[in-house]
């Protein structure tokens, strides 16, 4: 399992996720933050971390949103019709 980051994070400035990972996945962006999945350990300390619940486990991302995400490029992208 690899933690990622959902459009939820989008202009967050809490950064407590960020500061609570013990082996620095992140990486900071202008309006957002990725995890950076070659350097996670998935300990998921950063989920109850997160201010806004933005960090899911990947094969959570359907089941919530029907989100598709890119994780080498951190791109997301609406999936399906509507």
């Amino acid at each position: 399992m690899t933690c990622v980051v959902t459009e939820a994070c989008i202009a967050c400035r809490y950064g407590d996720c960020v500061d609570a990972c013990p082996v620095d996945a992140f990486r900071v962006g202008e309006n957002f933050v990725v995890i950076d999945p070659e350097v996670c350990v998935n300990c998921t300390v950063c989920v109850p971390a997160c201010p806004v619940s933005a960090i899911v486990a990947d094969y959570e991302l359907d089941v919530l949103r029907g989100l598709e995400c890119d994780i080498v490029k951190g791109v997301w992208s609406r999936t399906g019709a509507g």
